[in-house]
C-alpha cells in the first residue's frame, strides 16, 4: 500500500510541476519582440499571470470557457504557437492531459480486474463441482465405524453459485467468491502488488453468518477467514494461497490444480485439528 500511495503522490507532483509558471524568459523575450515589444519583463507583468493560474487551480473545473480573445485563433494555430495560450486556456489543456492519463491507467486496473474475475469464476466453479464427489468419498471412508452419522457429511451450493458449504460431522466451513466488486491488488513484500480475484474459505456456515453480517464484502468475513485463494489476471501466473496464521508466507498453486488443492488443503487445516473447551 505504501508502494501504491508512493507512486500517486508523485503523479500529483507531476502534475502540479506543470501548472507551474514558466521560468523560460529567453522564449517570451523573442515572442514579444516580433509582436511589436522591445522584449524587457517586469515583475508586474509576470505577477498577474502566474495569480491567475494560481486562481484556477483553486477551482480547475468552474471557469472552462475560453477567452474570448483566442476565438479568431483556430485550434491547429494554438497547438503550433503555445504562447498565444492564456494562462486559463494553457491550465485547461494541462487538465485534459492529465485526466486522460488518470483515465487509461484506470482502465488498464479495470482489464485487469475483468480478467483475473474471469480466472476466479473458473477456478471457483471447478471448486463446487468437486465438493459433492469429496463427500462422497468421506462417507464411503466412516461407513461402518460405530456412532458415525453419515447424514451429517453434505454440501450446499447457493443458487448464484457464488457460495459452497461443507459439513463434516462436526465441523463445518464455506467457500466464496463474493466481494470481487472493485479491482484489488495483492500487497506482497518485496515484489510489485499484483491485481486478483479471491476466494475466501472461512469457518462456519456462510447462511448463518450472513443473516448477521455484510456477507457482500471481504472485510466483514475476515474474522472467519481460514485461507485465501488469489487468482492473477494471467493464467499462466499461479495462484497465491495465503493462511493468516502463517503471516506473509505464500504457497504457489498452478491454476489448472489451484481449486482441488486450495479445497484439500483447507480441509485438513479444519478436520486435521481440534476443537477445545471455550474457557
Amino acid at each position: 500500500m505504501m508502494m501504491m500511495m508512493m507512486s500517486a503522490s508523485s503523479f500529483a507532483s507531476d502534475a502540479m510541476d506543470e501548472f507551474r509558471p514558466s521560468n523560460n524568459t529567453n522564449a517570451r523575450r523573442a515572442f514579444l519582440q516580433a509582436n511589436g515589444s522591445n522584449g524587457a519583463l517586469s515583475t508586474t507583468q509576470t505577477q498577474p499571470q502566474y495569480q491567475a493560474s494560481q486562481n484556477y487551480l483553486t477551482s480547475p473545473f468552474k471557469g472552462n470557457k475560453l477567452s474570448s480573445g483566442s476565438a479568431s485563433t483556430s485550434p491547429l494555430e494554438l497547438m503550433q504557437h503555445p504562447l498565444h495560450l492564456t494562462d486559463e486556456e494553457r491550465s485547461f489543456q494541462l487538465i485534459n492531459k492529465r485526466v486522460g492519463l488518470l483515465a487509461g491507467h484506470m482502465t488498464h486496473q479495470l482489464c485487469q480486474h475483468q480478467q483475473a474475475l474471469r480466472n476466479t469464476k473458473l477456478i471457483f466453479n471447478q471448486l463446487l463441482e468437486d465438493l459433492p464427489a469429496l463427500c462422497t468419498t468421506f462417507k464411503e471412508a466412516f461407513r461402518g465405524a460405530d456412532g458415525v452419522d453419515t447424514g451429517r457429511i453434505f454440501n450446499e451450493i447457493d443458487p448464484d453459485k457464488s457460495v459452497g458449504v461443507l459439513n463434516i460431522l462436526w465441523h463445518c466451513l464455506s467457500f466464496t467468491s463474493r466481494g470481487n466488486s472493485k479491482p484489488l491488488a495483492l500487497f506482497r513484500p518485496d515484489k510489485d502488488p499484483v491485481f486478483t480475484g479471491r476466494i475466501l474459505a472461512i469457518r462456519g456456515d456462510f447462511l448463518d453468518i450472513s443473516h448477521t453480517y455484510d456477507t457482500q464484502q471481504f472485510s466483514d468475513l475476515l474474522s472467519f477467514e481460514l485461507a485465501s485463494l488469489y487468482i492473477p489476471s494471467d493464467p499462466l501466473e499461479p495462484a497465491i494461497m495465503r493462511i493468516p496464521h502463517l503471516g506473509e508466507e505464500e504457497q504457489l498453486l498452478n491454476q489448472g490444480d489451484a481449486a482441488r488443492l486450495f479445497l484439500l488443503k483447507t480441509i485438513e487445516m479444519v478436520c486435521g485439528g481440534g476443537l477445545l473447551h471455550e474457557q
